[in-house]
Order: structure tokens, then sequence, then C-alpha cells
């Protein structure tokens, strides 16, 4: 007697699989691999992108509005003083943020850059 042709689908389909699941595998594990310099780099980009976006505001912002901005800044600084450090963010510490944290030297939510040599 003849084969069927299902028997001759299931020995084609019996060979691909293997092949199918290992590339499978190789690409994900080359995911995984690659992830982390692949999230580095658009987290980089990102980054120099708010970067230049604020040091361009910066620069071009009139010399009276940041020095308003910086006299708000000072007084903010000294509304801190004499109080104990606290953590804002622990539940329960009995500790708000002040109303006026966001608005501190907030022109476009960039406080300030810090640079690491």
């Amino acid at each position: 007697m003849r084969e069927t042709p299902k028997r001759k689908r299931t020995k084609r389909w019996g060979l691909w699989l293997p092949l199918i699941l290992a590339a499978f595998l190789i690409f994900g594990g080359a995911g995984v691999f690659f992830y982390p310099a692949v999230s580095n780099f658009i987290a980089d980009q990102s980054h120099r992108e708010i970067i230049t976006t604020h040091a361009n505001l910066i620069s071009n912002l009139d010399p009276e509005i940041l020095e308003q901005e910086w006299q708000e800044a000072e007084i903010y600084n000294e509304s801190l003083m004499g109080d104990p450090v606290h953590d804002p963010f622990v539940p329960g510490s009995g500790y708000a943020i002040p109303d006026n944290y966001a608005q501190t030297l907030d022109l476009d939510e960039v406080m300030c850059t810090l640079e690491i040599p």
C-alpha cells in the first residue's frame, strides 16, 4: 500500500519543528543578551535630547527671569533650614513634600543636569 499524504506532511512538519524551535531559542537568547545594550542606547538618546532642550531653554532665557527663579530657589532653600531631614517618600512617616517643591526651578521639568566625569 501507498502512504497517505498526511503521513508525508507529518514527516515534513517533524523536520521543520526542531528548526523553528531552534530559531526561536536563538532569537530569544539574542534578545535577552542584547536587551541591556539596546535599552541603554535608547535611554542615552532620550537623556541627551532632554539635556539639550534644557540647555537651550536656559541659554535663551532672559537674565531677569533667571535671577528671579534663582531668588525663589534661595527662598525655598532657606525655608528648609533648621528642619530635620525626613524621607517624604516613606509612607506613614508623617512628612509630606512641600507644595512649592515642584514649582521651584521648574522651567521645563528639569531642575539641573549632573555630569560625572
